[in-house]
């Protein structure tokens, strides 16, 4: 019987509930409190809380931790970028740019990851929560690919390829943004 452990709180919940819109089947990111009982004893409502502020806030850290390190990441891009220049003697320093904004575009999005847990956690459940999971999640799926993409060898490198998903990279931390700023429901 598949589950995950990381979903599960006092029940089992359904395999086929996870996927990429969780974070992953390994990676889920969905917080499951334990279902709200008439007379719930102070003790068990604390804990709740507890594990409620714990989910959001170890996915704030990771996040917040994966920023500064892509921020000592960037620090390194221009000797990178130096280094790529060099393999190639035909470019120019416009021929390696992209991974400057490639870079920068990665931490962008580590911050605005961060603050959504933040965010979420102060949301009552419904549909703007809903929404944000959303949002959040396609944001961290396209950070993901980026990732992948940017980090390989020049030589394995899609210019092109990084270039596109920066944008849409982007696209997608900004549509987040907005929608926090407009609310995310309408």
């Amino acid at each position: 019987y598949p589950l995950c452990a990381l979903a599960v709180s006092d029940e089992r919940h359904d395999w086929a509930e996870h996927g990429n819109h969780t974070g992953g089947f390994y990676k889920c990111n969905i917080y499951r409190g334990a279902k709200a009982k008439d007379k719930c004893a102070p003790e068990e409502m604390a804990k709740a809380e507890l594990d409620r502020y714990l989910h959001y806030y170890q996915r704030y850290h990771s996040h917040d931790q994966s920023r500064k390190f892509a921020k000592r990441q960037n620090e390194q891009v221009s000797k990178r970028m130096g280094e790529l220049r060099k393999e190639d003697s035909g470019s120019s320093w416009l021929d390696v740019e992209f991974l400057q904004k490639a870079s920068e575009q990665v931490m962008q999005c580590r911050q605005i990851l961060s603050y959504t847990y933040a965010y979420g956690y102060f949301l009552e459940d419904g549909p703007e929560k809903h929404c944000l999971k959303i949002y959040s999640n396609n944001s961290k799926n396209q950070r993901k690919n980026f990732n992948e993409e940017s980090e390989k060898e020049f030589k394995q490198l899609d210019r092109h390829g990084v270039i596109n998903l920066t944008s849409v990279t982007k696209t997608f931390a900004t549509n987040l943004l907005e929608g926090v700023e407009k609310g995310l429901t309408h």
